[in-house]
C-alpha cells in the first residue's frame, strides 16, 4: 500500500478558506500500482502540452473542471479505486495567541525528552532533542498548521491502509500488509536537514492519534504467526510502526512520484469544491462511489485551552 500526501492552500493566519492535507491510498494488490500509473499516464496524454512543467508534471491548479472530472472518473475511480483522506482547517479559527500556547505546550514535552535522555546518559539523544527544541520554536503559524494536518493525515491514513491490507491478507495476498510506504511531497520541507525533525514529530503524533483512532487488527492475523505480527506487534498488544517511519516514510519529489501528483490533483478538486463551489460533479462522483467506505473527511479546530494533560491537540469534527 502506498500512501501519498500533499497540501493545498496557503495556510495564512487570517485565511477563511479551507486549507487541506490530502492523502491517497493506492493498493499493491493485484498489481495495483502499475495499473494506476498506466491509468494516470493515459489521462495525462489527454492534457494539452502547454500545461506540463519542464519536468513533465501537471499541477492540479492549471486544470479545467472538465479535465478534473475525467481525472476523477478515469484515475481515482477506475479499479483499483483510490481511497482518500481529507484533513482540512480554516486558519482564522485558530487565534495566533492559541498557536503560541500550543508551541509552549509542545516545547514542554520536548524538554521532558531532553531530561529523560540526560537521566539515562544518552548524550546523542540529549543533543538531538536539544536541537529539535530549537528548530520547533522557530516554526511560524503556517508551518505549524501544516504539521498539525500532516500528523493527523498520516495517523488516519495508516489506520485505513491497515484495514485494507488486512482485508487483502484475508483474501490470500499479504503484499500490502508487508509493504506499507508513506510518500510526502518534498515541498513541505523548507530547509535541508529538516527531515529528521519532521519524522520525530510524526512518530510522536502517530502514537497520540492511534490512541484516539485505534488501528484495526484481525484476531486471525494475531494468532497466525504472520511475519507482520513478528515485526510490529508488542507483547502488550500495541503496534510499533517505528520501522515504517524510519525506513519507508520519506519526503520526495512529486515529478518522479506519480502518486504525489495524484494527491495534488485530488486536493485541487476538494479545495475548489469547498472554497469556490466548483468541481461539484467530481465530488459527487466520488461521494456516490466511495461513501464512507473509501474516504475519511475531518475538519480540525485546535483546542482553545491546550495544556500538557490534553491527549488530543484539537477538536475533531467528523463530517
Amino acid at each position: 500500500m502506498i500512501i501519498a500526501i500533499d497540501e493545498v492552500g496557503d495556510f495564512a493566519p487570517t485565511s477563511q478558506r479551507y486549507n487541506y492535507m490530502v492523502a491517497v491510498l493506492i493498493p499493491r494488490h493485484n498489481n495495483g500500482i502499475a495499473t494506476k500509473q498506466a491509468q494516470f499516464e493515459r489521462w495525462k496524454d489527454s492534457i494539452e502540452k502547454g500545461k506540463f512543467s519542464n519536468q513533465n508534471e501537471v499541477k492540479g491548479s492549471d486544470l479545467t473542471e472538465e479535465e478534473l472530472f475525467r481525472f476523477t472518473n478515469d484515475v481515482i475511480l477506475s479499479e483499483p479505486v483510490v481511497g482518500n483522506i481529507q484533513i482540512r482547517i480554516r486558519p482564522f479559527e485558530t487565534p495566533e495567541k492559541i498557536f503560541d500556547t500550543f508551541k509552549e505546550v509542545e516545547t514542554s514535552v520536548i524538554k521532558l525528552l531532553i531530561a529523560h535522555s540526560k537521566e539515562i546518559n544518552d548524550a546523542d539523544g540529549e543533543l538531538f532533542y536539544s536541537k529539535f527544541s530549537r528548530w520547533f520554536k522557530d516554526r511560524n503559524f503556517q508551518h505549524y498548521m501544516k504539521m498539525v494536518l500532516l500528523e493527523n493525515c498520516i495517523g488516519r491514513s495508516v489506520q485505513m491502509a491497515m484495514g485494507m491490507s488486512i482485508l487483502y491478507w484475508a483474501l490470500g495476498d499479504d503484499t500490502d500488509l508487508m509493504n506499507l510506504e508513506i510518500k510526502i511531497d518534498k515541498d513541505f520541507i523548507n530547509k535541508s536537514g529538516e527531515k529528521k525533525y519532521f519524522k520525530e514529530l510524526l512518530r510522536q503524533a502517530f502514537r497520540r492519534i492511534t490512541e484516539a483512532h485505534p488501528i484495526p487488527m484481525a484476531r486471525e492475523l494475531l494468532v497466525s504467526g504472520h511475519q507482520f505480527v513478528t515485526n510490529y506487534m508488542l507483547p502488550n498488544g500495541m503496534m510499533n510502526l517505528g520501522r515504517i517511519f524510519n525506513d519507508r516514510c520519506d519526503f520526495l519529489d512529486s515529478h518522479i512520484n506519480f502518486e504525489l501528483q495524484i494527491a495534488d490533483i485530488l486536493g485541487t478538486i476538494f479545495h475548489r469544491a469547498q472554497n469556490k463551489n466548483m468541481c461539484l460533479n467530481s465530488v459527487d462522483l466520488i461521494e456516490n462511489a466511495l461513501g464512507q467506505r473509501g474516504q475519511i473527511k475531518t475538519h480540525l479546530v485546535l483546542n482553545q485551552d491546550p495544556n500538557t494533560e490534553v491527549g488530543i491537540r484539537f477538536e475533531n469534527l467528523e463530517e
